[in-house]
């Protein structure tokens, strides 16, 4: 965990003994590059500072890597390994409100909804999602396990894959809803 830091209130000097839960708020900053290398990362938001990055640095689609979110993402760097390029970084959106907001750009694998609950998803910025299948989901079943996702004026969501002609159901398995107020392209 030498790469973590906790804040103490003036500068981040204090050396975290464990990974980030999904009780912290965790930020990337400017300058810094992140590899996710396994599964099942925590952070209630995530923050992607301008000029930081944040990928799995692994192109294959099939060994997704993910992140649990649980209130939020906001982006002013790079999620991904740039729009057109594949990278396995992946994310569970967790909690029951979350939004995905920022100026930076976001090409990640996958977003999912994975746990029990309804979850309401409010994409606020451009995203693009590479994987060939189900790229925008909900894991759970049942009306009390809904997938509620937002596309806000002036975002786009980009769910064409990486090429290949797009198979499977993109955004609604169960009790689903989606309303589109910016561009859903797939």
């Amino acid at each position: 965990h030498e790469n973590w830091r906790l804040w103490d209130g003036q500068n981040w000097a204090i050396e975290a003994t464990e990974a980030p839960t999904i009780d912290d708020e965790v930020y990337i900053l400017s300058g810094n590059t992140v590899v996710i290398e396994a599964d099942n990362k925590q952070a209630r938001i995530l923050n992607i500072e301008l000029e930081a990055k944040l990928f799995a640095n692994n192109p294959n689609l099939f060994m997704s890597r993910y992140i649990n979110v649980y209130e939020g993402i906001n982006c002013y760097g790079t999620i991904g390994n740039g729009r057109g390029n594949n990278d396995a970084v992946s994310f569970n959106t967790n909690g029951n409100n979350v939004v995905i907001k920022g100026d930076g750009e976001i090409t990640a694998n996958r977003i999912r909804k994975s746990s029990a609950g309804i979850t309401n998803l409010q994409i606020e910025t451009d995203i693009e999602l590479r994987h060939n299948g189900w790229a925008l989901y909900n894991m759970q079943s049942g009306s009390s396990n809904a997938f509620n996702i937002t596309i806000h004026d002036n975002a786009k969501v980009d769910l064409t894959g990486n090429g290949f002609v797009p198979n499977g159901s993109y955004f609604s398995r169960f009790h689903d809803k989606m309303i589109i107020n910016g561009q859903l392209r797939i």
